[in-house]
């Protein structure tokens, strides 16, 4: 695989997973990087929440703050993957706990930033989000016709989806393949 060294901008087939770490965060570290990478990491939050974020009436002011606690998260899951690996954490159970420590001040705060009511819609809204994938590529393929499927529609569609979910085929794993099969 070819790759890149960002910092050097010398690019090589040979650069170890840890030097390509290293040189991913010299890269994120440029304020030019972290400028596209933010804009970048906002457009993806708004495409993936954005419906949410309609259906909670949320202000500007709160839009902006749940839209930073998410990309927080982000960066923290990034961070706390980069700093394992560097100190050699391998300790899976080790890496839950923090990833679970980090998730639990994230729903924290994400909870005061929407109130109890605003959180539970958003659970909802992260569990549902395979069903509204599926809806989503629907809804655009009938954007077309004469007979779009409406917003309102399509949340009925996902609700129907996330309460009757398909049956897995006899013999099927969670990632939809017969055991022993890769």
């Amino acid at each position: 695989i070819y790759q890149c060294d960002w910092s050097s901008d010398v690019c090589s087939s040979d650069l170890n997973p840890l030097k390509q770490l290293e040189n991913l965060r010299n890269a994120l570290a440029k304020p030019e990087v972290q400028a596209s990478v933010s804009v970048v990491q906002r457009a993806m939050i708004e495409s993936r929440y954005g419906p949410l974020f309609k259906n909670l009436g949320l202000s500007p002011e709160q839009r902006t703050k749940v839209e930073g606690l998410m990309a927080e998260l982000q960066n923290t899951s990034l961070d706390l993957a980069a700093s394992a690996s560097e100190q050699g954490v391998n300790d899976p159970s080790a890496l839950r706990k923090l990833y679970a420590d980090a998730r639990a001040e994230f729903d924290a705060n994400l909870k005061a930033a929407l109130g109890e009511p605003g959180f539970a819609q958003y659970q909802n809204y992260e569990q549902t989000l395979p069903q509204r994938s599926v809806v989503a590529q629907l809804q655009q393929r009938l954007s077309y016709t004469e007979t779009p499927l409406t917003s309102a529609q399509a949340e009925q569609l996902v609700q129907i989806l996330a309460a009757n979910p398909a049956p897995r085929p006899e013999g099927a794993t969670r990632g939809g393949q017969a055991p022993g099969r890769g």
